[in-house]
């Protein structure tokens, strides 16, 4: 599940990049910058699902945590700053012009999928998972709000499209700082969990298993 995640959120990356750099809007571009840091958070948190499987840690998690609460929080602040530019300029219907029945297809398919994820991490007591359930909640919400985005330019009224275009671009501009604080502040969660279910890191178990064979011990002698 969550390299099936990692995989559309990259899907996702590419195509709002590739339409923000080709000119179409900066509000694609820093979108897409958001969908590539939650690939990056996913690829880091298969890893470290994978090391729980082998009932250990994987030490780069709390590094992950730090950057991607600092890079949420910048592009926080730039997608408040985008969304006033673009009202101000008469431009919300940029993002509706570019998003297609593709963006449509997987931004759906990406919240039935975090749905399910989320369900699932509920039953997981790991701090790993609560990471998880945690990042699998902001992709649920990122991708409800680009749906949204992408609908508010159809509506007839342009005041009343400028006004929720405004705010709900205000709106999810906070919400990208609060997950970043929350990254952030986590990392402390994150690593008394760890320490207080004295969870061993995957070099720690290598090094234990590099002894081991390096001593040549039998299981006998383990026991």
């Amino acid at each position: 599940m969550t390299e099936g995640c990692m995989v559309i959120n990259l899907i996702l990356a590419t195509f709002h990049l590739t339409l923000g750099f080709s000119g179409r809007s900066d509000l694609m571009l820093i979108m897409g910058f958001f969908y590539a840091l939650l690939s990056f958070m996913r690829f880091f948190l298969a890893k470290s699902v994978r090391c729980y499987f082998k009932n250990c840690q994987d030490d780069r998690m709390r590094g992950t945590l730090l950057l991607s609460g600092m890079l949420m929080i910048i592009l926080g602040l730039i997608l408040g700053r985008i969304f006033t530019n673009m009202v101000e300029n008469n431009q919300p219907a940029d993002f509706g012009n570019a998003s297609t029945v593709l963006f449509s297809i997987f931004a759906l398919s990406k919240i039935v999928m975090t749905g399910y994820g989320l369900n699932l991490s509920r039953k997981q007591k790991d701090p790993i998972f609560s990471l998880i359930q945690r990042t699998t909640l902001t992709e649920t919400i990122f991708c409800s709000f680009s749906v949204w985005l992408s609908l508010i330019p159809y509506i007839t009224d342009p005041t009343l499209q400028e006004t929720l275009f405004l705010y709900s671009g205000n709106v999810f501009s906070g919400f990208v700082l609060i997950m970043g604080l929350v990254n952030i502040f986590s990392y402390r969660k994150y690593e008394s969990s760890v320490n207080r279910l004295n969870i061993p890191t995957y070099e720690q178990v290598n090094q234990t298993r590099n002894f081991m064979i390096g001593n040549d011990f039998s299981d006998n002698e383990l026991i």
